[in-house]
């Protein structure tokens, strides 16, 4: 049985969803709720496995909400359902699992259920589904998942992963650097080595995830300490300990 919270500020939108998805034998809806304040606080309390939402709710929208949800429980499944699809980057950015663009059609959460219970009958609620459920929507022509979203101050851009050459974390932000430019992006490095650990990344450090396409030297430092250089820059990038044996069994080192 999939647990679910639903999230929306208009009444009989929320009803509607609500009765649809009690037509599922494999849902069960936990509670719904028209405040997006009051479910953020049922939310933690419910731990659902997923979560239908509104994006665009007064005070706490359904995108913000959306990412106050991963900082309580990252496992939580997020769907958003709005009258708007200008917000796509936005979601994708988040790695909602799916994006229903209002009114609903029976067909269309069809869809929506059944990578819900893929998800569920895998395991992989418990495993950081917003990561992995990507891969179950990459035949959706609504998204590319091949693209990573950033956010340059003023707009997102998209990007193909492999332009990457690595992720560095600063004091308050986390920079995605490509060879020709640099990102700012407020998701902490856990969330990108998630979110790219199956498209050849891999975190050698605290500090670092490096694309391991981009390595072109690899160099023994004092104490078994290694430093990598990648493709293009000048800037060498540590390899700590507990990292450097995996990073060794890449290249047979």
């Amino acid at each position: 049985m999939i647990r679910v919270v639903l999230v929306d500020n208009e009444k009989p939108l929320l009803d509607e969803l609500d009765y649809l998805l009690k037509k599922y034998e494999c849902i069960q809806v936990l509670d719904t709720f028209t405040d997006s304040i009051n479910a953020l606080r049922n939310i933690e309390i419910l731990k659902p496995d997923a979560v239908f939402l509104d994006i665009d709710m007064p005070i706490l929208s359904g995108l913000n909400l959306a990412r106050e949800i991963m900082t309580i429980d990252n496992t939580i499944s997020i769907i958003f359902i709005t009258g708007f699809n200008n917000y796509a980057v936005e979601a994708f950015e988040i790695n909602a699992i799916d994006y229903i663009v209002k009114p609903i059609r029976i067909d269309r959460l069809d869809i929506t259920i059944d990578k819900l219970s893929t998800i569920h009958q895998r395991g992989l609620l418990k495993q950081s589904p917003q990561t992995n459920a990507i891969d179950l929507l990459e035949d959706d022509n609504t998204f590319d998942f091949r693209k990573i979203a950033v956010f340059d101050g003023e707009e997102y851009h998209l990007i193909s992963a492999e332009d990457i050459l690595y992720i560095e974390v600063k004091s308050k932000y986390t920079d995605v650097i490509t060879k020709n430019k640099t990102y700012n992006t407020k998701k902490t490095l856990d969330f990108w080595e998630n979110r790219l650990k199956k498209q050849g990344f891999f975190r050698c450090h605290r500090s670092y995830i490096i694309n391991l396409k981009h390595i072109v030297k690899i160099s023994p430092m004092f104490k078994n300490n290694y430093i990598l250089r990648l493709q293009g820059i000048l800037i060498d990038i540590p390899v700590s300990k507990n990292h450097l044996i995996e990073l060794k069994k890449f290249f047979d080192l």
